[in-house]
């Protein structure tokens, strides 16, 4: 599949997904949409959800310019990115007619999770599994979080979870790095 394929492809899964656990599922129609894709609602609440599809075991969610350091574009990720809730849908090994592994997050907590993912290291991607056979991380593994499974339970876990912190309106920073001072003192 092409990138765009995989976009639609997996927007179309999470919206299945979503609407088989009878939550009420608005598109927005192509690919790779600003901020959300889908808008989903129980019926009191309502949550902004970005899909992310792969075909590779990686979801790359930000990218690194030259000036910046990795801390920096996780924490604008994190500030852009924390009141949505992400469906992770992967593609690498699955036929075609086939059910993708799915995972469902919060921005925060990949946020949370990115800050260590990479055997420590903060990262801009997340990988579905990956366990190094050379190197420093030999016999290490990493992943996505087992709790993140798509499952019915999860996905209202999340919406609550969402509703109730746009109801008190804290600021988004479970998954911010940790600042002493305003310049960094």
């Amino acid at each position: 599949m092409n990138k765009h394929q995989t976009a639609v492809a997996a927007e179309a899964f999470a919206a299945g997904v979503l609407a088989h656990s009878a939550l009420s599922v608005f598109v927005q129609y192509g690919a790779n949409q600003p901020g959300y894709d889908l808008l989903v609602s129980d019926g009191n609440d309502s949550v902004m959800v970005s899909v992310k599809g792969s075909t590779d075991g990686w979801w790359v969610l930000a990218v690194k310019d030259k000036t910046d350091t990795y801390q920096e574009v996780l924490d604008r990720w994190v500030s852009a990115n924390c009141r949505y809730a992400f469906c992770l849908v992967q593609f690498s090994g699955v036929e075609p007619g086939t059910m993708p592994p799915m995972y469902f997050a919060t921005g925060d907590e990949i946020g949370v999770e990115l800050r260590t993912h990479h055997f420590g290291e903060v990262s801009l991607a997340l990988a579905k599994h990956r366990a190094p056979t050379r190197g420093k991380n030999k016999s290490k593994t990493m992943g996505i979080p087992p709790s993140w499974r798509m499952t019915e339970e999860r996905i209202r876990e999340v919406v609550q979870r969402l509703a109730e912190q746009r109801a008190a309106a804290p600021p988004c920073t479970a998954g911010l790095s940790p600042r002493v001072g305003s310049r960094g003192e």
